[in-house]
């Protein structure tokens, strides 16, 4: 029996999302564009309903207005901090109500999106939010939107990522590490290699002298290079990648790259 392969799930669809609007037109807008797009969605049309809904099932986040009647936004974030609640909150809001927005900051939003809201830039900041959250509660890995959920799906990536730096070795080099092992974690790519000196290196080194010359072509070959393993690496990951350290050993023909995942 093989097993059918699933694509792995996205940050926001783990996440349990309370929207609070007390506009039903505008209420009704954004819950179809956020219903596809997060795993449970509650709606509620003031800071009252809000919080009898956080009585029964606290979500992962909350997006809310601030002018609303019987309880407005500002009351509500308020309350439920009062109450003992953390989880983060995002404020839909007119520029007019800037003051108002100023003391939220002060009561825990972690963000704010300037109505009349802009899908792209909500989902941007929803996502963000989101990544943080995964990374407390699960400690898994989050690639962009990507979110590695099983060691499996975790050691399937990090296989992806080898083949891509054996095969940018090969070509740039015309020789491909002997050995290699990478380690994905939160926010960090870690290379080793092993038996990566070209015929050329090597020879260089046949009277075991010049090593720190070799190191420096070494780190100065990754240097020149790196656009071209960042881009490739990114692609492999969806997201984007920096290169942030070459240390090379050319007396144990050893190397190991850092790469930050911001």
């Amino acid at each position: 029996m093989t097993e059918k392969k699933t694509e792995p799930m996205t940050v926001l669809k783990q996440l349990n999302v309370l929207y609070v609007e007390d506009d039903p037109e505008t209420r009704q807008e954004l819950a179809i564009y956020l219903k596809r797009r997060v795993g449970r969605l509650r709606l509620a049309s003031n800071g009252t309903e809000a919080l009898r809904f956080l009585g029964e099932r606290p979500p992962h986040l909350i997006i809310t207005d601030l002018k609303m009647p019987e309880m407005d936004g500002l009351t509500m974030i308020k309350r439920l901090r009062e109450k003992g609640w953390e989880m983060p909150v995002i404020v839909t809001s007119a520029l007019s109500d800037s003051e108002t927005i100023i003391e939220a900051v002060g009561v825990g939003i972690v963000r704010y999106v300037v109505k009349p809201i802009e899908l792209e830039e909500l989902l941007e900041q929803m996502n963000q939010v989101a990544q943080e959250i995964i990374k407390k509660e699960k400690c898994l890995v989050v690639l962009g939107e990507q979110c590695l959920e099983t060691a499996d799906e975790l050691a399937e990536m990090e296989i992806k990522i080898k083949k891509e730096v054996t095969h940018f070795m090969k070509t740039t080099t015309g020789k491909g590490p002997r050995d290699l092992h990478v380690s994905l974690t939160a926010g960090r790519i870690e290379i080793r290699a092993r038996g990566c000196l070209t015929r050329l290196e090597e020879g260089i080194l046949v009277n075991r002298r010049h090593y720190s010359l070799v190191d420096y072509h070494r780190r100065l070959f990754y240097t020149e290079n790196q656009q071209t393993l960042t881009t490739c690496l990114s692609q492999v990951t969806g997201c984007p990648v920096k290169l942030r350290e070459v240390v090379c050993d050319s007396r144990k023909d050893q190397e190991k790259l850092v790469l930050e995942i911001p």
